[in-house]
């Protein structure tokens, strides 16, 4: 049986919901998920075996101003250098990735996180309002073809998006769902999945399901 990593948990995301929900959809695609709550495990886990990385989770250094002491000390993560190889030796073997909405906050110390899934929060000038309804819609031209629908979510805005990326879905004129093929491999990057009511909402749930084809296809 093939076997997915599903990083997950961290700042303001315990992960409960996305574990769930992604799990489900591996489990309908014949993957065993590996569950890592913690950035210690990552290095041990990967080197166990990993076809398919799944990442979920919420962890970052903090190192922007608005944050506190305190929330730095209960929650920053400080990447140590078998994290960054774990990483950079899953790329080079050309393992997909499927990256749910605080990835492209994770790993701001790994150097080509960003590079590899083509985008990266910038914090002067991404942001995101409370969460609220948002209207998502299909791209002119995409592989992963759906219908446009609603979802509670929280839309990300005013991150730094590598130009090489496939737009996938969009909201409000922002980029919402793309895809990243290079010579390392594929990556999928979805900014929704805040909680259980988000991932649950049934188009959104088949989107994530043509996500994981789209890896997975040879």
């Amino acid at each position: 049986m093939r076997r997915a990593v599903l990083l997950a948990g961290g700042w303001a995301h315990p992960g409960h919901d996305q574990v769930a929900a992604v799990s489900a959809l591996l489990a309908e695609r014949s993957f065993e998920t590996r569950v890592v709550r913690d950035p210690a495990d990552v290095p041990a886990t990967l080197d166990d075996g990993c076809d398919l990385l799944v990442v979920a989770a919420c962890w970052f250094s903090m190192t922007h101003e608005r944050y506190t002491d305190e929330q730095r000390r209960d929650h920053a993560v400080v990447f140590s250098p078998a994290l960054d190889q774990a990483l950079a030796k899953l790329r080079n073997q050309g393992c997909p990735v499927l990256a749910l909405h605080t990835a492209v906050i994770c790993f701001d110390g790994h150097a080509t996180w960003a590079d590899w899934l083509g985008a990266t929060w910038n914090w002067t000038t991404s942001w995101h309002p409370q969460p609220g309804p948002i209207l998502v819609e299909p791209a002119d031209e995409t592989p992963i073809e759906f219908p446009a629908f609603t979802v509670l979510d929280e839309l990300y805005q005013g991150l730094d998006l590598a130009a090489g990326a496939d737009i996938v879905a969009h909201a409000e004129g922002h980029p919402l769902v793309w895809l990243q093929s290079t010579e390392s491999g594929r990556a999928a990057v979805n900014l929704l999945g805040h909680d259980h009511q988000s991932l649950a909402e049934p188009n959104h749930r088949q989107l994530n399901g043509q996500l994981l084809d789209w890896l997975l296809r040879n």
